[in-house]
């Protein structure tokens, strides 16, 4: 088949990375871009000139999402994988290496199904940007990330959808919903009022986010075929609106599975393969952004002896970049401190990080586990809640300006 691919060599110092959007979640910035690791700290190079025709294209957002979803696989498959010496330490990794493993071969461990890195990145995409308009390259690119922008200005009747052409209502919209709506869970956030219970929040969010990621786990075990309807009933149980709708599809029968996670166009073939491996990147996006003191207050405890950032709370997106303070979830969503302990040194502080975790998962479904012992895991490591006693005082939030 023909692959989709980015257009764009990586740059490898320090470590493995990759190219991509802006990091942790919304204010999404999906620029083709060399990603780096300087002095174990990640970084990234400037937006290439070929893609930036558009004024408000910034530069400084942080690739998040595609160095955990990287690290996550390197530390699956082993360390140094990528580079094709496992042996060589993390931190001694001399400059200027190179390799464009987003259009690398399958894996060779045994995956089953087996996996490509790009379908795992796209993935990781996905929750920011569901109608897929930065999937392609040159002026399509360009024009996807207008239509982009536009997603997340929330005052609009109509919107553009999935196919050229095709204008959606608002009510309608499925990345409006991700944002502002019912979905808010693609990104561990709540649509309930901050105002709200906080533990009430933090567990309806939680079973929220564990349904779409039972969805999406039968979708990467292929338990749910990529040629499986989509029916009006999963949209129901996910809250999700009509996919049908958001590529303006004439019969709702020919609404897919596929239809969700791969672009359109008549390569069936191809967007059969590339779904499984989207659905699986989609799931740790939603653990990534789990992590992010934007999206959630996770505090320090240990678990069982072992080192945990266990939640506390959850935010509305909606709330915090309307803020009177000014856009808190921007200003939150950075490489976070355990990220770069771990870039710096290979060592986790916390054992339920969305890089252990992650790397669990792909195991997962590479295992065909049950979804009730993944479900469980999950459960008790990177959705984990605090056990402190309620008349117990919490500290402070992990990455919060008071930490």
């Amino acid at each position: 088949m023909k692959q989709i691919r980015c257009a764009v060599l990586v740059t490898i110092i320090g470590f493995l990375t990759i190219c991509a959007p802006k990091a942790f979640a919304f204010q999404v910035n999906p620029c083709y871009r060399v990603l780096e690791i300087k002095n174990g700290v990640p970084n990234q190079g400037r937006i290439r000139a070929w893609f930036i025709n558009t004024c408000w294209l910034k530069n400084d957002f942080n690739t998040v999402h595609e160095h955990l979803t990287n690290f996550a696989i390197n530390e699956y498959l082993e360390p140094g994988y990528y580079l094709r010496n496992p042996k060589v330490a993390l931190v001694n990794r001399a400059s200027g290496d190179s390799v464009n493993f987003i259009t690398g071969a399958e894996w060779p461990k045994g995956a089953k199904p087996q996996h490509t890195t790009y379908g795992i990145i796209y993935g990781s995409w996905w929750n920011d940007d569901p109608l897929m308009f930065t999937w392609g390259e040159g002026a399509n690119f360009t024009t996807g990330l207008l239509k982009l922008r536009r997603q997340f200005e929330d005052t609009h009747a109509e919107y553009r959808g999935g196919v050229s052409g095709c204008w959606v209502k608002a009510a309608d919209y499925l990345p409006w919903h991700s944002h502002y709506g019912r979905m808010q869970y693609l990104h561990f956030m709540t649509n309930e009022p901050n105002a709200g219970d906080d533990q009430a929040r933090l567990r309806k969010t939680t079973s929220e986010a564990l349904l779409w990621m039972e969805f999406a786990y039968k979708v990467a075990i292929k338990k749910i075929k990529a040629d499986d309807p989509l029916t009006e009933a999963d949209e129901i149980k996910l809250g999700m609106p009509r996919v049908d709708l958001n590529y303006c599809l004439e019969d709702k029968k020919n609404e897919k599975v596929r239809t969700l996670f791969a672009p359109a166009g008549t390569d069936y073939e191809g967007r059969n393969l590339l779904t499984p491996d989207v659905a699986l990147g989609s799931m740790l996006h939603v653990m990534q952004d789990s992590f992010s003191p934007a999206h959630t207050c996770r505090v320090d405890e240990y678990v069982a002896g072992r080192p945990y950032a266990v939640l506390t709370n959850v935010y509305n997106y909606g709330e915090q970049v309307k803020a009177n303070l000014g856009d808190y979830h921007h200003d939150k969503d950075d490489y976070p401190g355990w990220l770069i302990t771990y870039t710096r040194t290979g060592k986790h502080v916390y054992d339920n990080d969305p890089i252990v975790v992650g790397a669990w998962l792909i195991k997962a479904v590479d295992q065909q586990m049950e979804w009730d012992d993944v479900r469980k895991h999950l459960e008790q490591t990177i959705f984990k809640r605090s056990d402190r006693p309620a008349s117990e005082p919490l500290p402070v939030c992990i990455g919060s300006s008071k930490a």
